[in-house]
């Protein structure tokens, strides 16, 4: 007779699972960005991974120069959107602070941007003080998060009255919630977004919209940087299951299941 699996098997999977398609990728990631001695600009673009970038970073970072203060970069990842952010606001005042909950990460994105302000810490719980910031960024975050609540209130307990939250990410182009099974991800459509950033007093004030496939100035050096990963790693245990998430989410941008949408809201006085 076999024996049932302990209490926590699922949820030892599931983070076996992000492991497989989020911390393993990021440090092949930065394997091949240094391989290919990737600098400036190309170094910002081949650590990024939200789709449509840059051309879906630029209504926010147009945005940013009607408040004074740090901008707080939550789920900063290897920090390459920080840093895209922190040199097109250069002058502005506050500069741009990349918060990562991963250790590997953080370390990571020092050493790929010296001059980048990174700390440690969590989406849920900011290490900021209440309202010292001018802005916040979700760049690629809420598809990442089941529960958006905690998130949003730290967004809004550290958001200066006036700020601006900044969210770029892909979104459904229908329904208003899709949890596709295997997936990490959870998305949402545009309107959903909106509605739930005004239940925190965040009110959308732009917005933007595009195909998930749309082409940018990036394109060429996130594909180089693809390959050089495929060539390196394509041997390790947890390739595969890297490769078939992307394959999942390409086959739904494909079908027209997805868009990207940015939206720019503001913390009300």
């Amino acid at each position: 007779m076999s024996s049932a699996p302990p209490a926590d098997a699922d949820a030892d999977s599931d983070a076996d699972d992000e492991d497989d398609v989020f911390d393993e990728p990021s440090r092949w990631r930065l394997a091949a960005v240094r391989s290919l001695g990737l600098v400036g600009d190309d170094r910002i673009a081949g650590v990024v991974t939200g789709a449509a970038y840059p051309d879906a970073l630029t209504p926010i970072v147009e945005h940013l120069d009607e408040v004074p203060g740090a901008v707080c970069d939550v789920g900063a990842g290897l920090g390459g959107a920080s840093q895209w952010i922190a040199t097109r606001r250069a002058g502005a005042g506050g500069g741009v602070i990349a918060v990562e909950p991963e250790s590997a990460s953080v370390e990571a994105a020092c050493e790929l941007f010296p001059g980048l302000a990174v700390v440690q810490g969590a989406a849920t719980a900011l290490p900021i003080g209440a309202g010292r910031c001018g802005a916040a960024t979700l760049l690629g975050v809420v598809s990442l998060v089941d529960d958006l609540d905690v998130v949003l209130a730290e967004i809004a307990r550290v958001l200066a009255p006036g700020g601006i939250l900044g969210v770029t990410d892909l979104c459904t182009a229908g329904e208003d919630r899709l949890a596709p099974p295997g997936s990490p991800n959870v998305f949402r459509s545009g309107e959903l977004l909106i509605a739930t950033l005004a239940a925190y007093g965040i009110h959308a004030v732009d917005r933007w919209r595009a195909p998930a496939d749309l082409a940018t100035e990036w394109d060429d050096v996130s594909g180089a940087v693809d390959d050089e990963i495929t060539r390196r790693f394509a041997a390790e245990p947890t390739y595969d299951a890297w490769r078939d998430d992307r394959r999942r989410l390409h086959e739904q941008i494909t079908a027209g299941t997805l868009v990207v949408e940015t939206i720019v809201a503001r913390r009300a006085t």
